[in-house]
């Protein structure tokens, strides 16, 4: 069964959180310590507990997010490493952005070394390695705020940019896809698109907030 591992500070210690999950996420057991805190057969629903030092936690899964988020609260904050935590959903975003940049790339310079017309009907050529180039550089702020904690309006600035990019060139393959500018199948395409531009949405709120 899934098992997922979170540190938590309790009385300036160090504790391992451990939530053991079950069939379709639904069932979950928490332990502390190796000791088990309780077990829940409906995590849709949540579970509190009270630690030691007398801080709430709370465990639930997240149904209104697609993957399904486990969130995990102690006194109404996101635990470091949990799906709601900024840092994570930041992480999410960032590996969003570099496989955005890395497929574009190696498609572009794929359809050079070639030769394929397919490909290049489709749209692919220098613009998409362009296109990609432009990912890698305003990921470069958004990596560097990851990693440090710092300049996060600069990394607000690149995550935003890229998801307007990003929309903006999911609009322009529906258009050329009417238009029968393109040999590309757009349902699927857009489909991707939106599943990619909520993943980078969802860290949005936490470089705001902070």
């Amino acid at each position: 069964m899934p098992r997922r591992k979170f540190q938590i500070q309790i009385d300036g210690r160090p504790e391992q959180l451990a939530v053991i999950l079950g069939f379709f996420n639904k069932k979950a057991t928490l332990e502390m310590g190796g000791v088990t805190l309780g077990t829940t057969e409906n995590l849709d629903q949540g579970i509190e507990f009270k630690l030691r030092d007398g801080s709430l936690l709370k465990v639930q899964m997240n149904t209104k997010t697609w993957p399904r988020d486990l969130i995990i609260l102690r006194d109404g904050l996101p635990v470091p490493g949990s799906d709601s935590h900024p840092r994570t959903q930041l992480k999410g975003a960032l590996a969003v952005m570099i496989l955005i940049g890395s497929l574009n790339v190696g498609i572009g310079i794929f359809t050079f070394a070639t030769g394929s017309l397919r490909l290049a009907l489709a749209g692919a050529g220098w613009g998409t390695v362009i296109f990609g180039i432009a990912f890698f550089v305003l990921a470069v702020p958004v990596g560097y705020t990851y990693r440090t904690g710092k300049a996060r309006v600069l990394a607000l600035i690149g995550l935003s940019l890229a998801i307007l990019i990003f929309l903006g060139d999911a609009a322009g393959t529906v258009y050329l896809a009417t238009q029968g500018s393109t040999t590309m199948n757009p349902v699927g395409w857009v489909i991707m698109r939106v599943v990619l531009i909520v993943q980078m949405c969802r860290a949005l709120p936490g470089l705001i907030r902070t």
